[in-house]
Order: structure tokens, then sequence, then C-alpha cells
């Protein structure tokens, strides 16, 4: 297949429009404690979205035979990923990473439902389902898959402004950063859509290796989870 030009056709248009809405109620509409149905319900229109425009379950990354050699490698990859994540915490150094003065006030049960259900589930699990298998599902109709991950990276770049916003002014270490500075918000939103971008290219990565979108999944609750985490035992050792 040739690849196209950016422009994007009615198919992906609206794939695109139901994401964008879907990070707007999700993180600005929806109430605490409906993350993991809310993810599934925004992961789920996108998959079907994409079944729907011809694509199989094969192309959004849910076969079956593909499921254990996708969970081999992502538990290989993810494990020593969230350890070292985790123990990052605990480095001075790295101190302005970690939300650490949010958790000083988090308890067990919160804890313990972020990590267990909300990180691997409306998080990892949602936005790899929408991102790595819906997004790259529809966009590879009409495009090679370079160019339908490098697009669906971009996207889900952009996909974590508003939550990074949002983290610059709950977490007092990143609000003391960037000091009401715009020009250091918007330096703080950029250095993240960036990371993230790449980040999603390697997703997809792992995704197009494995045939499965569980690997995926797996790293990018590592990630997201040895950050957390790292930050919670961090704050219990003040």
């Amino acid at each position: 297949m040739l690849p196209v030009g950016p422009r994007l056709d009615a198919t992906e248009l609206s794939t695109v429009a139901v994401i964008a809405t879907s990070n707007i109620v999700l993180n600005r509409a929806i109430p605490r404690g409906v993350e993991v149905p809310a993810g599934l319900t925004a992961a789920g229109v996108v998959a079907l979205m994409a079944l729907r425009s011809r694509a199989t379950r094969d192309d959004v990354g849910f076969a079956a035979d593909a499921l254990p050699a996708g969970a081999r490698l992502g538990l290989s990859l993810g494990a020593p990923i969230g350890t070292v994540i985790m123990l990052g915490a605990f480095s001075n150094r790295l101190k302005g990473f970690y939300d650490r003065e949010r958790m000083a006030s988090t308890g067990l049960f919160k804890a313990l439902y972020q990590f267990g259900l909300r990180i691997p589930i409306a998080t990892a699990a949602a936005e790899e389902i929408i991102f790595r298998g819906g997004l790259e599902a529809v966009l590879r109709l009409r495009r090679s898959p370079n160019q339908a991950a490098l697009l669906a990276s971009m996207l889900f770049g952009v996909w974590h402004v508003l939550p990074t916003l949002d983290r610059m002014e709950a977490d007092q270490s990143l609000a003391e950063m960037h000091d009401g500075s715009l020009r250091r918000k918007a330096a703080g939103v950029a250095t993240t859509v960036a990371a993230t971008f790449a980040a999603g290219l390697g997703f997809s990565l792992l995704r197009r290796h494995t045939g499965s979108i569980i690997a995926p999944i797996i790293v990018h609750a590592s990630f997201n989870g040895g950050g957390y985490i790292g930050s919670w035992l961090r704050s219990r050792t003040r």
C-alpha cells in the first residue's frame, strides 16, 4: 500500500472526533469514581467503529492466538520497567517527576484502587485499545503501518494535554516549577506531548511485533503504575 497524504477521510475524521470528545469528557465531565467504566466505554466505542469500518479483530489486536506471546513479551518488558520507575521515586534528583506531595494524603484503599483498577484498566487498557487498537486499525485501512503508527502516536501525545495541565495545578512540586509562568507551563506540556508521542511509537511496535494489544497494555500499565506506587511509597517514608 502506498502512503497517502496527511488529510483524513470521513471514517478517520469521525474516529478522531470521537476520541477528541472522549478526551474532553474523561478529563472534564465525568465525576470521580467512574473512570473505569467511562474509559472502557470510550475504548469500546472506538474499537466498534474500527470493526464496522472493515477492520478485523486481528487488526484491532484482539487475536486470541497472539495473546500468549503478547502477554509474555509485555511482562518481560513491563516488570523491569515498572520496577526502575518505582525506585526512581526515591532519588532526590528525580523528585520533580513524582507526585509525592499529593500522595501524602492518599490512603491505602484509594492507592489500591488507583494502582489495581484505574491505571491498568481505565488508563492503560482503554488508551491502548483506543490508539493502538481502534485508531491504528482505521488508519491502516488506507495508509502504511508506519504512517498509521505515526499519526496515532501524534494524537496520543495531544491526548495528554488536558491531564498534564490538571497535574500541573494539583502537584505542588510541578506548580513550584512553573510558578505561574505560561512559558514554563507550555514547555512542560510540550515535553509531555513529545514523551508520550515517543512512548506511543514504542507501544505501536509492541502491538505490531506480537499481533496483540495485550503487550502494550502491560508495558503502559507498568510505566504509569511504577510511577504511582513509587510516589505513594516514598510519601510514606517521611
